[in-house]
């Protein structure tokens, strides 16, 4: 039963990536495009699990907070920094839209939602979390970003609007 349905995956992932049905993933009709795609896309992944796994197993939080702090610090972080550091801070974190995308309760998204650091102690209440620990996130995230190499720009901006 278990081979049946493995091949059955197989198959069908066999047949949408050969027709031109997937043009939806946009990943055009070139298997070079699709592979470069998907690498892409597990670099993201890869990358904002390593942030969030770090911030999880350091401050003893589920990974859905760790996320979800993470998402919010990086969202005001978005909204509130030149489009210089904005830049910089999207190529350091590829998979960053993972994390400013996530939903809030009430289906607004963190990106579009914070603007404010009460806004960040806000979702921390929400998520469970005591907002002080907004003081125990953003050093894990700056270390993250300081061992990619991010500006000390960057840097000191950051650590001035977390109050890191």
């Amino acid at each position: 039963m278990m081979k049946r349905s493995l091949l059955s995956v197989l198959a069908l992932s066999a047949t949408i990536i050969s027709t031109p049905s997937y043009a939806f993933l946009n990943f055009g009709k070139d298997n070079d495009n699709i592979a470069n795609t998907l690498n892409g896309a597990f670099n993201q992944v890869k990358s904002t699990t390593k942030l969030t796994s770090d911030i999880s197993q350091q401050l003893n939080v589920k990974p859905s907070q760790a996320a979800s702090g993470a998402g919010a610090l990086l969202a005001l972080a978005k909204n509130q920094l030149s489009s210089q550091n904005t830049q910089e801070l999207n190529h350091l974190i590829p998979g960053i839209s993972q994390l400013t995308n996530l939903n809030l309760s009430g289906g607004s998204k963190l990106s579009s939602s914070i603007n404010s650091l009460g806004q960040v102690n806000q979702v921390f209440t929400k998520l469970g979390l005591d907002p002080a620990m907004i003081s125990q996130f953003a050093p894990i995230v700056l270390k993250y970003l300081g061992e990619r190499n991010a500006s000390s720009g960057l840097i000191n901006s950051l650590s001035e609007l977390w109050k890191a």
